[in-house]
């Protein structure tokens, strides 16, 4: 379903495709946590080869239910505000620190909130009201007798190697920082590329670092090159590579003048944003430079701003 306007578009290509609603219990306090666990499934999905969670498509919709209680209460408030059908982690994050906002300053003023449903106004930036809430009740759940049982515990064997566990693994078996596995296995096609080329790099006696740092430094696509490629490519660059501390200062200098953004990024906490330093300066020596140094060179420039 798409609003364009004063229209309402139904699309009824997915009218036969079966829909999944995971519902969990009222466990997250903000709404870094809501985005944390919404995406964490979105990779889940990928993983299992369930669906494309695609957003933008309409394979996922994030809704959440909002409800704030003074410090202190244990309790659950007595009501809650559904945010329905949301098509962004980002707009996710602005409807419910919106409505966190909305409810504070209503209950402040003495008034009582009540069940309802409200939608997100990308243009206004707020949410607004599409219906008030029935009870449970009202909605008259009743058994469906057609459906049988699920028994899904023998499935838990069939399952594939899943994010939590190939990161342990990758960090255990390959040496690889924390910080740069959860890079590599953000993508399913990433990771599995990674490794097929890790293997490849093992077997050239070539550090499986290397590789890791090459794949994330350049932003390989792994739509893109052969994993040989990019074995022959370290190849390559071992040969001439630059490891002069002086040029490679100079290099670095040059990077943080020329990303402005990637350096403010990286001293207001985002640490991810020195990965972007670090690829302007392999992308100024195709890729020649000694990445672990120039890091290194970074971080003393930065600390020094």
């Amino acid at each position: 379903m798409t609003h364009a306007g004063s229209e309402t578009r139904i699309d009824f290509n997915r009218s036969c495709v079966p829909l999944v609603e995971i519902v969990t219990e009222p466990d997250f306090n903000d709404s870094s946590e809501v985005r944390d666990y919404a995406k964490k499934l979105q990779q889940i999905f990928r993983y299992l080869g369930v669906s494309n969670a695609d957003m933008e498509r309409g394979d996922m919709r994030l809704e959440a239910n909002v409800s704030v209680r003074p410090d202190g209460q244990t309790d659950l408030p007595p009501y809650r505000v559904e945010l329905k059908n949301i098509n962004s982690f980002r707009f996710m994050v602005a409807a419910i620190e919106y409505e966190i906002k909305r409810q504070i300053e209503a209950l402040e003023k003495g008034e009582k909130l009540t069940q309802e449903t409200r939608g997100w106004n990308e243009e206004k930036k707020e949410t607004y009201l599409q219906r008030s809430k029935e009870e449970a009740h009202d909605y008259r759940y009743f058994p469906e007798p057609d459906l049988p049982e699920l028994q899904v515990g023998s499935i838990k064997n069939d399952l594939p190697e899943l994010p939590a566990q190939k990161l342990e693994r990758f960090i255990k078996e390959y040496g690889l920082a924390s910080a740069d596995t959860r890079i590599l296995i953000e993508d399913i096609e990433l990771a599995n590329f990674f490794e097929e080329t890790a293997k490849l790099a093992i077997s050239s006696n070539i550090p499986v670092k290397k590789v890791a740092n090459l794949i994330i430094n350049n932003k390989i696509d792994p739509k893109g090159p052969e994993p040989m490629d990019i074995i022959d490519d370290i190849v390559a660059g071992q040969i001439g590579a630059i490891t002069d501390d002086a040029e490679l200062e100079k290099l670095v200098k040059e990077a943080i003048e020329e990303n402005p953004k990637a350096v403010e990024d990286y001293k207001t906490g985002k640490q991810s944003a020195i990965q972007a330093l670090i690829g302007a300066v392999m992308k100024k020596t195709a890729g020649k430079a000694d990445a672990g140094k120039v890091k290194e060179i970074l971080g003393k420039l930065l600390r020094q701003q």
